[in-house]
């Protein structure tokens, strides 16, 4: 499964812990390289058994003390992508989110967390947004990481808004998808942008 490679790569990049379940003879035979190192608990017998040798390998990630709750988001957070050529769109586009009580992720405005690669950061807030809005221009096509942050949001499922507001040109990544436009009159694509988050319960 690709997206489990997808998952497990992430995942190794962390402190986390992995602990291979196998249910078939199928399951340890394709048993991912990075999975190999790990001991697995084997379902394929007696099931308590198995049970037991899972709950012993969690045992030691107990704590003395319940974990802090992690601070929830705000209803309607959504990710802002875009180059910086069109930072004054973006200007525009966050003084509507705010006044139509929308919060958003704005890297050159957000809290940053500098003590992990960018974009394992991004990662995490791509998958914490209710939403992906992607600024589409011409210059947004020569970016690499709207680009990758685009189809990352399209990867995790999230809903991904794209506000066209320069004629990016014929864009093989954005083939037969729909735009919102502005390029006309601006509060007609920001009153759509508005019924489309809606419509996504936003």
């Amino acid at each position: 499964s690709q997206w489990m490679e997808h998952e497990l790569h992430a995942f190794t990049k962390g402190a986390g812990r992995v602990i291979p379940l196998i249910v078939d003879a199928a399951g340890e035979n394709s048993l991912p390289h990075a999975l190999r190192q790990f001991q697995w608990a084997d379902f394929r017998g007696d099931f308590d058994v198995a049970i037991q040798s899972l709950v012993k390998g969690l045992g030691s990630l107990r704590h003395s003390k319940p974990l802090t709750r992690p601070e929830a988001k705000s209803k309607g957070y959504v990710f802002i992508s875009y180059a910086s050529e069109d930072e004054a769109f973006v200007e525009e586009l966050k003084t509507h989110m705010k006044g139509r009580g929308y919060t958003y992720w704005d890297f050159r405005e957000s809290q940053r967390n500098y003590q992990v690669d960018y974009t394992i950061e991004l990662e995490g807030v791509i998958n914490d947004a209710e939403a992906t809005l992607s600024v589409i221009s011409p210059d947004w096509k020569k970016s690499p990481t709207s680009f990758q942050e685009l189809h990352f949001s399209k990867e995790v499922r999230k809903p991904v808004f794209l506000l066209r507001v320069r004629d990016p040109g014929p864009t093989l990544a954005l083939a037969g998808m729909t735009f919102i436009d502005f390029t006309g009159a601006r509060m007609a694509g920001f009153a759509k942008l508005d019924s489309e988050l809606v419509k996504f319960g936003l």
